[in-house]
């Protein structure tokens, strides 16, 4: 699951793994109030692990589905 609902006035708490290391965003459904600073950046730290995001052969662009013409 990627998104969590939560009432106005709410709140939750999620527990979740992050397998690489990077800036994360977190915003609320309107995206228009990131803009106005409604934004969270989680930053990960660790290893980086390629096998995890790479193809077989070791390029990232197959596995993000490259567009042919």
């Amino acid at each position: 699951m990627q998104t969590v609902s939560v009432a106005p006035g709410g709140a939750t708490m999620v527990e979740f793994k992050v397998d690489y290391p990077g800036k994360y965003a977190l915003v609320d459904h309107a995206l228009s109030r990131a803009t106005k600073g409604l934004i969270g950046i989680l930053e990960v730290d660790g290893k980086a692990d390629d096998s995890i995001i790479l193809d077989k052969s070791g390029d990232s662009r197959k596995q993000l589905g490259e567009m042919k013409h």
